[in-house]
């Protein structure tokens, strides 16, 4: 984004003579290198096992999947690519990648914070659409991948201009480059960071807001019923049979209730998501505008780009090592497939008075090893819709 700008145009005024190389001493320096790793990790592992469970299983070949699964490329475009450069950045007083990773590093955390944005308000609309619309239609899996298409190409335009205006230049206080933009004048310098503050936060998280003000509207209208009792067909009080609990379980799990249920549960999540991208992505927007616009002393700026920037940068890229967690944390399509990806599957075993026979645990969609004989009806009941 136009923050590694800002930052290298703003703070070379706040460089002296005096400047060493590194901007901190080392407690500071290490806090800064074992934070980044740690973020970085999390980020690798949790988006890569997101972008693995979405390709590799149809099951989860849905079009809010589809647009999870863009969510966590973007997250990992900036693990891979940002993390490492910026972390050197806010260590070391010079630039020391040369002028075309200086002009591809802000453009690539650009691009691909303006693609989890544009991403998030795609959810939300796919969300809006089924719920609210309904029945009147719903996104389609090919114009998903049409959307995701113009995502990227909309960051991509919207990030060129500071692509264009970085330059890598000797640094004006001390021996070697800084990595800086180079624009006609200030005004424009100005404008462009509105601009981005308008496009990648403000006017997207009003959009979203207010979709998912009508889904939970609609979601909560009505609170979803308790399922019934699974009761044998004959008369005798003999546990009921398997041909009994499986069309039980399938009619419970296609209710309209249960399905409110489902839907309510992915709103909650995607709601924790938006709020995160928020919360973590708006400190740094501030710190940006009061660079620009704020007439700062020089002691302030030495504090403001030394101190705070790397925080809010941090903040910033913890917002895409979290996602996972909460994927994980809502949605049971992803822990279940993780355990049948790790060899965790187990079996449901029903016993009727002849056979016992096993069955997948993803095809009765419950969570334990299940015997009629022991397992009373109204708990096979809680085990089928727990997930």
């Amino acid at each position: 984004m136009e923050e590694e700008g800002n930052l290298t145009n703003t703070t070379s005024v706040a460089w002296d003579v005096s400047s060493t190389f590194f901007k901190h001493d080392l407690a500071v320096s290490l806090v800064f290198i074992c934070s980044y790793a740690v973020v970085f990790l999390l980020c690798v592992v949790g988006n890569v096992t997101v972008c693995c469970l979405v390709a590799q299983n149809r099951k989860l070949h849905t079009v809010t999947n589809f647009f999870i699964l863009n969510l966590a490329v973007a997250d990992l475009m900036i693990a891979i690519f940002c993390m490492p450069i910026t972390l050197v950045s806010n260590i070391v007083t010079v630039w020391v990648f040369g002028d075309v990773v200086c002009k591809l590093t802000p453009f690539i955390q650009g691009l691909s914070v303006g693609a989890s944005v544009f991403t998030l308000v795609a959810i939300a609309t796919d969300r809006y659409v089924a719920i609210v619309r309904a029945p009147n239609g719903r996104i389609r899996e090919r114009q998903a991948v049409i959307i995701i298409v113009v995502v990227w190409v909309l960051a991509a335009v919207i990030m060129a201009p500071h692509a264009v205006v970085m330059e890598a230049i000797p640094h004006p206080y001390v021996q070697g480059d800084a990595c800086q933009e180079d624009w006609p004048d200030t005004r424009s310098r100005m404008v462009y960071t509105v601009v981005l503050f308008l496009l990648l936060f403000v006017v997207p998280l009003l959009t979203v807001a207010y979709m998912y003000t009508k889904v939970t509207k609609r979601t909560c209208r009505k609170p979803p019923s308790h399922p019934q009792s699974l009761q044998p067909d004959s008369d005798d009080r003999q546990s009921p049979s398997l041909t009994e609990i499986v069309r039980f379980v399938r009619k419970n799990s296609s209710s309209p209730d249960h399905k409110d249920h489902r839907k309510a549960r992915v709103v909650k999540m995607l709601v924790v998501v938006v709020a995160l991208f928020a919360i973590c992505w708006l400190p740094l927007h501030l710190v940006t505008l009061v660079g620009d616009f704020a007439h700062l002393t020089y002691d302030q700026l030495v504090f403001v780009y030394h101190y705070m920037y790397p925080v809010a940068h941090f903040l910033a890229y913890f917002n895409s090592c979290v996602n996972p967690i909460v994927y994980g944390y809502y949605n049971k399509n992803f822990t279940r497939m993780w355990r049948e990806r790790n060899g965790t599957v187990r079996l449901c075993c029903f016993k009727n008075k002849t056979s016992t026979q096993s069955f997948r645990l993803s095809s009765f969609r419950t969570t334990g090893l299940l015997n009629v004989r022991s397992t009373s009806p109204n708990r096979i009941v809680q085990l089928t819709n727990r997930q």
